[in-house]
């Protein structure tokens, strides 16, 4: 059921990529290319430029249809709200200027879901495509 849930959405297979390990060289190496006026890595060919529809084609992601973001608050007030509506839980959040959610919270909620109803099943995958967006790269 999880799993169909997540073809639904149309991103199961980029949640399926797992973290990035060992590529470190290569990051670097872009990094070193990367030309900021332009928004170019520049090659020993040419300077290349990465496009939304390139980046769509690596992930097969669809790139047409509604925006997926808009105008965010970030009072803590506001990001306990929208944690309690995407994710039916609410977060701790701390004192700071800058409200934030902590990736290990997100962890806890997802696997503490039962499965066992549409609503659990529904926020399992709201954490998973939290999870696509933040995905970290490790060694």
């Amino acid at each position: 059921m999880v799993e169909d849930a997540l073809i639904a959405t149309g991103i199961y297979h980029v949640s399926r990529i797992g973290v990035i390990r060992g590529f470190y060289p290569l990051l670097f190496t872009l990094m070193e290319r990367w030309k900021p006026e332009t928004h170019t890595f520049v090659l020993p060919v040419d300077e290349v430029t990465v496009t939304l529809e390139d980046v769509a084609h690596i992930f097969g992601l669809l790139i047409d249809g509604q925006i997926v973001s808009d105008w965010t608050d970030s009072s803590g007030e506001f990001l306990k709200s929208q944690s309690i509506a995407i994710f039916g839980h609410e977060p701790v959040v701390n004192s700071s200027s800058k409200a934030y959610i902590k990736l290990a919270w997100v962890y806890c909620i997802r696997d503490a879901e039962a499965l066992d109803t549409l609503e659990s099943i529904q926020r399992y995958v709201r954490c998973q495509i939290f999870f696509v967006g933040f995905n970290p790269i490790r060694e």
